[in-house]
């Protein structure tokens, strides 16, 4: 009899169980990695054609750029003109964009932003801040155009006299778009943001190991 009663149950488990399969679990702390909410900075748009004009300049009596260009424009990332004649546009360049007083951010202290150029798109643009004096204002900004960081990792820095002070790294992760923030990049009175492409930051990154490989020997 009490065999009879468990085959029952078993039966009865076996029909309710029947068809059933278990969900797949997603850890909580997982989130689909979107599009950037936005791809441009100021004038210029990531991963887009860039079709800023070369800034003006002079030929006489040295090649030398006219100061206080009011306009978006492009110069020799040595700040000085190869030639006083019209230059290519760029195509597989790096280059320095010159931005106009009234548009220069002021958490950056750079003379302009350093991009990169690949097949005539924009890949990359980097500049530099004032170190831990802006590390607020620059996540308060960047955050305005792209959201809160996908990841903030503190570190511990330390000045020219070896005292410690603590800094953060922010990042922003999207499928066409990524922003990295080093608060404090190498002093505290400087700190760096890359905003690039997904294939931009990966040579970038492996630049950096490469690098730091050749330092090490």
């Amino acid at each position: 009899m009490k065999l009879l009663q468990l085959l029952a149950v078993l039966l009865l488990l076996c029909c309710v169980g029947y068809g059933q399969v278990p969900k797949k679990q997603v850890p909580k702390n997982h989130a689909r990695i979107k599009p950037a909410p936005n791809k441009k900075f100021f004038a210029l748009s990531i991963g887009g054609a860039f079709n800023l004009p070369e800034c003006l300049k002079r030929a006489q009596p040295t090649p030398m750029y006219v100061p206080g260009e009011p306009h978006w424009c492009w110069k020799d990332p040595s700040g000085t003109p190869k030639s006083g004649d019209p230059a290519p546009s760029p195509v597989n360049d790096d280059v320095l964009v010159h931005f106009p007083p009234d548009d220069a951010p002021v958490y950056s202290i750079s003379s302009g932003l350093s991009c990169r150029i690949e097949n005539a798109k924009l890949q990359r643009i980097t500049f530099h801040t004032n170190g831990t004096r802006a590390t607020n204002e620059v996540i308060e900004a960047l955050t305005s155009l792209y959201g809160k960081p996908t990841k903030q990792e503190p570190v511990t820095v330390e000045n020219n006299v070896g005292d410690a002070f603590q800094s953060v790294n922010s990042f922003w992760q999207f499928t066409d778009l990524m922003i990295d923030y080093r608060a404090v990049d190498g002093d505290l009175s400087l700190g760096t943001v890359w905003i690039e492409t997904p294939a931009a930051r990966k040579a970038r990154i492996e630049a950096e190991k490469k690098t730091q490989v050749e330092k090490d020997k």
